[in-house]
């Protein structure tokens, strides 16, 4: 099981992919706290849902929700994308 950051979503061999959360236990306090407000937990599933202009903000389908992460609060993500 190989993990990666959700901002490896952004290649584009992974655009279309499909992951489930792995950990959010990186980023700050306040935004474990609204993710986890939002439903966000371990082995949800994650996916690009739109590129912005020089990729930050992420925009990310979470939980059958669009979400915005700056790209570092995204690299602090472990995702593990399914095949």
């Amino acid at each position: 099981m190989a993990l990666h950051p959700a901002s490896s979503l952004l290649n584009k061999e992974c655009q279309q992919c499909v992951a489930t959360i792995d950990n959010f236990d990186k980023l700050d306090k306040n935004i474990q706290y609204q993710l986890t407000r939002l439903g966000v937990c371990k082995g949800c599933p994650i996916s690009i849902a739109q590129n912005t202009i020089f990729s930050d903000p992420i925009i990310f389908n979470i939980q059958d929700s669009k979400i915005a992460l700056r790209k570092k609060d995204a690299h602090n993500i472990t995702i593990e994308i399914q095949n």
